[in-house]
């Protein structure tokens, strides 16, 4: 059975929610009446509670995902601050996939997290006392029971005991899919950096503590939503200065000679190196630089971000800024990596399959329409010729504007189930008016292709109370490129790809 144990996405909501009631059903159902159940589930977990829930400080989530992308299981923490307790609040498995070691995977991943980012060695959770089974298992697996609460569901008033476990060794089966994914994956190795550099690095974990305490909130647009995160650590990043003089008067974060001595990294073929990044916008949050001071440009090393996407495998996403649209340092080659599905262009795709622009070989580009902004997805199982048709493209943007060109891209690229997916955003204009303006309607937006995808990052908190969606469509629309530049470089790329 193919299983995977990933972060949860604002996608998987709906089918968490289903987890929920078919296990309450299951379980719950003979102690407490469905009235009550359901009473409970209505007022907790409907659509908007959910994602309300999931966008709190401190919550976090993974999901076990079944062949053909089936949610079968979750599980869901808390980190309370003021007790600095980490908290296991719900874990989920639908009946079928109960016994099968899937339960104790996803402990594994909670504390991971919790040691990680929080740097606690104890998780806490509650069980009711009549669901025995439940009971059993988690002093199993070393829980200890200390006290006892009243839980209230509906009408039913049922005790609950309140237990921890120390963060050690966990279940024999769960624990020895772990130690063997960690020698096998390069993802495995990127976590266990996280972990050792938060302790050594001072300021990796204040970015992590902070990152955190992050507000969200989602706004509504036009046929697509975006997600607004504030983010005051992001300030040197959305105002970074990208002229040549400033360049070449300060010297290069990305080279290993002015890298902080604390930090380390994960070496890779292709002269790369992965390292946290101290200024995260997700968890986790990489950057992968080049070990040579060499131009950040995509068309001249698509190879490695392909090879790239494939090695970190299919929970990541790799990205790209082009040097004048989002990369603060643009003269240093360098792409990023974020957990897949924290994009919500991600999903925004799926819903729109939009028309098919181009075919090469056995890959396809289509353009995707009525989200707001030039969006182009290239998805094929060859990598000569998902790398043929997107170099085609920024050679058509080149030659459309020699002095832009395929600097003004972002991309981003996933690899899974055999498969390269590169979403690409062609820009005409790398910050809004709206940035240099010195009086009060100034936004401190900077977009890069974590904004053109659908989160905006906001250091300002002033801009994150008041944008709104029409302010978001304005900003899109300025920085991206129209219907009609971007059919002629559809039309040049066609043209390049025959040989005419």
């Amino acid at each position: 059975m193919e299983i995977n144990i990933r972060p949860w996405e604002e996608k998987d909501l709906e089918q968490v929610r289903a987890v929920i009631w078919q296990s309450w059903l299951s379980t719950y159902v003979h102690f407490i009446p469905e009235e009550d159940l359901s009473d409970f589930f209505n007022e907790h977990y409907s659509s908007r509670a959910i994602r309300e829930l999931r966008r709190m400080p401190g919550v976090y989530g993974y999901v076990v995902e079944a062949l053909g992308g089936t949610i079968v299981g979750y599980i869901r923490t808390k980190y309370d601050r003021d007790s600095r307790r980490y908290y296991i609040s719900s874990l989920y498995l639908l009946p079928d996939f109960q016994g099968q070691g899937l339960g104790g995977r996803l402990l594994i991943a909670a504390e991971d997290h919790a040691r990680t980012i929080h740097e606690v060695k104890r998780v806490w959770i509650g069980v009711m006392r009549s669901n025995e089974r439940a009971l059993t298992w988690y002093r199993k697996l070393g829980f200890k029971f200390t006290s006892e609460e009243p839980f209230r569901m509906g009408k039913t008033v049922i005790p609950h005991l309140i237990g921890y476990r120390d963060i050690g060794i966990l279940a024999v089966e769960a624990m020895n899919y772990s130690s063997l994914s960690r020698k096998m994956t390069l993802s495995a190795r990127a976590a266990d950096l996280v972990q050792e550099q938060r302790r050594v690095w001072e300021l990796l974990k204040n970015g992590l503590e902070a990152l955190d305490e992050c507000r969200r909130r989602t706004v509504e647009c036009n046929n697509f939503s975006v997600i607004l995160q504030h983010n005051p650590g992001r300030i040197s990043n959305a105002t970074a200065k990208i002229d040549l003089v400033s360049l070449a008067s300060r010297p290069c974060l990305l080279c290993q000679a002015n890298l902080p001595k604390e930090q380390r990294g994960i070496d890779l073929e292709g002269d790369c190196q992965i390292l946290c990044n101290p200024a995260p916008i997700f968890y986790p949050h990489y950057t992968i630089c080049h070990r040579n001071h060499i131009p950040q440009s995509l068309e001249s090393h698509m190879d490695i971000f392909l090879q790239l996407a494939a090695d970190m495998g299919p929970d990541y996403l790799l990205l790209y800024n082009g040097p004048t649209c989002g990369a603060s340092i643009p003269d240093h080659l360098h792409f990023q990596a974020i957990p897949a599905g924290s994009l919500p262009v991600e999903d925004d795709i799926k819903g729109d399959e939009g028309n098919i622009a181009i075919k090469e070989g056995r890959t396809i580009l289509r353009n995707i329409s009525r989200k707001g902004r030039a969006i182009l997805v290239a998805r094929g199982d060859e990598k000569r010729d998902v790398k043929k048709i997107v170099q085609g493209i920024i050679f058509a943007m080149e030659s459309e504007d020699p002095q832009k060109g395929g600097r003004m891209l972002n991309a981003c690229c996933r690899k899974r189930d055999n498969f390269w997916q590169l979403i690409i955003f062609p820009r005409g204009k790398h910050r809004p008016d709206a940035y240099f303006r010195s009086d009060e309607k100034r936004v401190l937006v900077s977009p890069g292709v974590i904004d053109m995808g659908g989160v905006i990052v906001l250091p300002d908190q002033r801009d994150f109370d008041r944008l709104k969606g029409t302010d978001v469509e304005d900003i899109y629309r300025e920085v991206s490129i129209g219907n009609e530049h971007l059919e002629r470089i559809i039309t040049r790329t066609k043209k390049i790809l025959s040989g005419r």
